[in-house]
Formats: C-alpha cells, sequence, structure tokens
C-alpha cells in the first residue's frame, strides 16, 4: 500500500501509538486518520485525529470523506472488564461495525490485529500451531473469546469480499520498553504472582517494534490471509519469573484457580479471570513460517529478547519513581 491513506481504529492505544511511529518514521501516504474515543499521546504532523466510537454508523462517511484505502483495525479491550456485556459490545459488535463500513466505504484493505490467543492455552494443543489450526479459545478467558469471534468475522468478511485485500495477524503477547497492557502491568506490580504445579506452559512474546513493522510491512505489500507473529524461541512461565526477579509461589491447580477466582470476584486491581490460568500451565506455541515465506518478514527480536527490553525498561522507571522525593 504506497501512497494511499491509512486509518486506524484504536490509534491512542499502546500498540496504536507504536504503529503511529512506525508511520510516521516512513511514511506510506499524505495522512493517517487515527479513530479513537480518547486523544492520542503522540500525535506527529501526518495525523488527522478523529474522535469517534468505532461504533459510530458516520465511521463509513468518514472512510469515504477521506479517501482512505487501508484499515488498521487495533480498536479492542484487552484490559478484563467485568462488565462483559460492554465487553463484547466494543470488542465484537465494534469489528463488526468497521468491517462493514469499510465495505460501504469502497477501502481496499483493511489488517485486523487478533491474537494468538484465539488457539487456546491446552494440554493437548501441538507445538508449534499453524494458522491452519482449530479456533479454540479458553472459555473462562472472555478476551480470547472476543478476539476468536472478531477474527472469525474477518475471514468471513474475507471470503464475501474478494476485492478487499484481508490480513489477519495473530501476534504473541506485546513486550518491548514502551509496552503498556494488562501482562506488563501485572508482570511488573503484582506483589506476589501465581504459578501453577505440574504445569510450566512456554510462552512467546513479540517485540513492539516488531509488531509496528509487521503491520507496516503487510500494508506495503497487500498481504492477503492470516500469519502468526512471535519472536523466535520460547520461555516457561517460570523462566520468566525468575528473568523479572518477581516473587511467585507454586499451587496446585485447584488451589491456584480458587485463589484466582477470590481476587477476581474482590476486584483486586491487576487480576485477570481465573481462566488466564491456563496460559502459564499449557503450551501455545505458534510457528511463524508462513510470514517469513510469504510476506518476507521475520522479527528481529526473540521472545527472550522482547521480555528482556521490558524488563530493562520497567527496572528504569522503578528507579526513577524511588529517586522522587515523597510528599
Amino acid at each position: 500500500m504506497l501512497g494511499g491513506r491509512v486509518a486506524v481504529t484504536g490509534v491512542s492505544g499502546y500498540l496504536g501509538q507504536r504503529l503511529l511511529h512506525a508511520l510516521a518514521a516512513h511514511p506510506q501516504g499524505d495522512a493517517v486518520i487515527g479513530i479513537d474515543w480518547r486523544p492520542p499521546p503522540f500525535a506527529p504532523p501526518l495525523l488527522r485525529f478523529v474522535r469517534m466510537d468505532v461504533r459510530d454508523p458516520a465511521l463509513a462517511d468518514l472512510l469515504r470523506a477521506e479517501r482512505v484505502d487501508a484499515l488498521v483495525h487495533l480498536a479492542f479491550i484487552m484490559q478484563p472488564a467485568r462488565d462483559r456485556r460492554w465487553m463484547r459490545a466494543v470488542n465484537v459488535e465494534g469489528t463488526r461495525a468497521v468491517l462493514e463500513a469499510v465495505a460501504r466505504a469502497g477501502v481496499s484493505q483493511v489488517v485486523f490485529i487478533s491474537s494468538v490467543a484465539v488457539y487456546g492455552a491446552h494440554p493437548d494443543n501441538p507445538v508449534p500451531l499453524s494458522e491452519e489450526s482449530p479456533l479454540r479459545p479458553n472459555a473462562d478467558y472472555p478476551y480470547a473469546l472476543d478476539k476468536a469471534e472478531a477474527d472469525a468475522l474477518t475471514q468471513d468478511f474475507a471470503v464475501q469480499h474478494p476485492g478487499v485485500a484481508v490480513t489477519i495477524l495473530r501476534p504473541a503477547i506485546v513486550l518491548g520498553p514502551h509496552v503498556d497492557n494488562f501482562f506488563s502491568r501485572y508482570l511488573s506490580r503484582w506483589p506476589l504472582l501465581l504459578a501453577v504445579r505440574g504445569g510450566d506452559g512456554p510462552m512467546q512474546f513479540v517485540h513492539e517494534d516488531d509488531a509496528a513493522a509487521c503491520i507496516a510491512a503487510c500494508l506495503r505489500q497487500r498481504a492477503r490471509g492470516v500469519y502468526n507473529l512471535a519472536g523466535e524461541g520460547s520461555l516457561g512461565w517460570r523462566e520468566v519469573l525468575r528473568r523479572a526477579r518477581r516473587p511467585f509461589v507454586t499451587l496446585p491447580a485447584w488451589w491456584a484457580y480458587l485463589v484466582a477466582a477470590l481476587l477476581w470476584r474482590a476486584r483486586a486491581s491487576l487480576v485477570a479471570p481465573p481462566g488466564q490460568l491456563a496460559w502459564v500451565r499449557f503450551p501455545s506455541v505458534v510457528s511463524t513460517e508462513r510470514l517469513e515465506r510469504e510476506i518476507g518478514f521475520r522479527p528481529r527480536h526473540s521472545t527472550a529478547g522482547a521480555l528482556a527490553d521490558f524488563l530493562r525498561a520497567s527496572l528504569r522507571r522503578e528507579r526513577i519513581r524511588g529517586s522522587q522525593p515523597r510528599r
């Protein structure tokens, strides 16, 4: 995609901001139309920001008026929400509304950012998972359920609109020096983390710079299809905790799920529904061979490298906070 205008939903979110930095550094058109319900912290000259809910029926008119050629859909609630109806309305119905607006406005390219969470973390998962592996999100992990449903909607859209170049990226957990997502806050701030006896699920990460660069590559090449995205290698959960130098306790599965459920019901901060424990027990490792073969994209950072960059930045932030005088 060279020369056309790019629209980015969720431009004020963490990954939207990293993508905006990448597009500002290497412009692919005369403007980026950023769509979000809150203003972006980083707003370069090429950005035209529009405050809008992606479910607004006026979205199609906006895309048409701005002559948008390609759209990257990033607007999605990752933070676990106790209002399940609202979360699904934004995530799933929001994706449906965006795809309908794309069709009405005649946008010729869509990049939807899915997640490896759509495969679920299960004891019988093959290692690695391919793009043809079935979508089996863990039933008690709402974010994964919403991603899988939105992923399926986008796949159906691609079949029904063959004239639109549709890319579905399924990245691993995004980490890096600027990361600000649920996982990073949990890993760096929760006083005592959980491990589950008898399970140490291998995990993959993708560096924030690689995630943004991969989206940009898909835009340039007008990629079509489904692609996994992760840094090379994997790390067991206990190794992640060891490298992060975080205290943790290992509990039997039934006890760990009970503790997680009680914390969730108590509305403790930075706590996810107990279904997320499956990710520290069971494998969910993906192959990225198709991405390298068809797009020619290979992440510059490994899984361990993405984690190391995040941990170094997290340590710097802790030192800065510690050096500030108390009031």
